[in-house]
């Protein structure tokens, strides 16, 4: 006779996301769940053991190595609030930084510049309704405010040169536009006018 499924065995699957390979790809960083909150772990190859690099009762929201270093960095919430603070961290989890310190608003991660030496984020720092694009240098720890561009922004990714970005704007979940940031000017060019719902990648 059949026996019923042990549902605790379904509700115990854990689960892995999220990688990131470093720039010598020698070493995947990834989230895992395995204690029962999502940390950073790292595995350097097929068969080979992970190691756990982060320790916090809260959960991580995103793990993203550098292009150019060992470095990679983090974001994690507390206690569930969604207000995500970004931490630099070596890949051993020896040496972890608090990046943008600001408990009060939420961080939206973007991408590192390509030398390693800045990255570009949106966030709620200077209005608590609109998702500013931001550029950190990380070796002088100062955060920059690069344009006032209204909406749910999300930076994806630097230009070749590192003189801009493109940024996605989310009207809706069925739709978005793509501008191109130019930062020396601050100028933001909406590269997409629509018609109708229409979801842009890049």
């Amino acid at each position: 006779m059949p026996t019923q499924p042990d549902l605790r065995r379904y509700l115990n699957i854990r689960s892995s996301m999220g990688g990131s390979l470093r720039h010598d790809g020698h070493r995947l960083a990834f989230l895992n769940d395995t204690t029962g909150v999502l940390q950073v772990w790292t595995v350097d190859g097929p068969g080979l053991w992970p190691e756990q690099r982060t320790f916090y009762p809260d959960r991580i929201t995103f793990v993203s190595y550098s292009p150019a270093s060992h470095a990679l960095i983090f974001g994690k919430d507390e206690g569930g609030n969604e207000q995500d603070q970004f931490y630099l961290m070596d890949d051993e989890g020896l040496d972890i930084r608090p990046l943008t310190a600001m408990p009060s608003a939420r961080h939206m991660w973007g991408a590192w510049s390509h030398d390693g030496q800045r990255i570009a984020f949106t966030a709620t720092r200077d209005n608590p309704a609109e998702f500013y694009p931001y550029v950190m240098d990380l070796a002088r720890g100062e955060i920059e405010l690069v344009a006032e561009l209204p909406g749910y922004n999300v930076v994806t990714k630097w230009m070749p040169n590192d003189d801009a970005l493109i940024i996605i704007r989310f009207t809706s979940n069925a739709n978005s536009d793509l501008f191109f940031l130019d930062l020396a000017t601050g100028e933001a060019r909406h590269l997409t006018p629509h018609e109708g719902d229409v979801l842009y990648q890049a």
